[in-house]
């Protein structure tokens, strides 16, 4: 037990070094700071639960950097899954009132409105596949990213419409209310290598809001 709690010690050591590189690699693969954080903090978990499979600290570089890259595709695999495609063909037969009207001309700006704050790919790859009907290939060509990524964008952006349809848009929550930190741990028996790992994330998660603020 305390050979294992010795090499989580020191890969959450090796981790909180490297902890500006990984935010680094969220960043540039997810366009938005709130995912990247919350893909940071997967990433850091994963590679400080798997610690203790190290052989030597020489090997720890290579193994973080796997861990990240396969963190990153099983996030993007999972928000795939979730993704649901709606029937573009579809047109309703309705008669169209004065009252219709308005509402239309209502949902269309605040459709515009949504759009104008979304991040630049995000708008990008969504007007392209919905306003000028490219194929998700021919939008990952153009953008020089994967089609997983370009997938991503259109399931991303189908959400923020959603909730900005649906809700007041709060401006810059993170800045003064960025949550709580908790890490789980299970199983009986002497939970005291839990709460030392516990205590180590707590630290790490601290380092990574004072980054995210430079």
């Amino acid at each position: 037990m305390g050979g294992e709690i010795v090499e989580q010690k020191k890969a959450a050591q090796l981790v909180s070094e490297n902890l500006k590189n990984l935010y680094a690699f969220s960043l540039s693969n997810l366009y938005d700071k709130s995912e990247a954080e919350d893909l940071t903090n997967d990433i850091v978990c994963e590679v400080l639960k798997s610690a203790n499979r190290l052989k030597n600290d020489e090997a720890f570089y290579g193994f973080m950097w796997r861990i990240a890259e396969n963190t990153f595709k099983m996030r993007i695999r999972k928000k795939q899954a979730q993704f649901v495609a709606f029937d573009e063909d579809f047109v309703g037969v309705y008669w169209t009132t004065p009252e219709d009207e308005f509402i239309k001309c209502e949902e269309i700006n605040i459709l515009r409105r949504e759009l104008s704050l979304l991040l630049k790919q995000y708008r990008a790859a969504t007007v392209a596949y919905y306003f000028h009907g490219k194929s998700c290939s021919e939008i990952s060509k153009d953008f020089q990213v994967s089609m997983d990524m370009v997938k991503y964008y259109l399931f991303k952006t189908r959400k923020l419409l959603k909730e900005g349809f649906g809700m007041t848009r709060e401006f810059g929550e993170k800045s003064y209310n960025p949550g709580v930190f908790r890490m789980d741990y299970w199983g009986g028996g002497d939970n005291s290598c839990y709460w030392q790992l516990s205590l180590l994330m707590f630290k790490i998660h601290c380092k990574m809001h004072i980054i995210m603020l430079l």
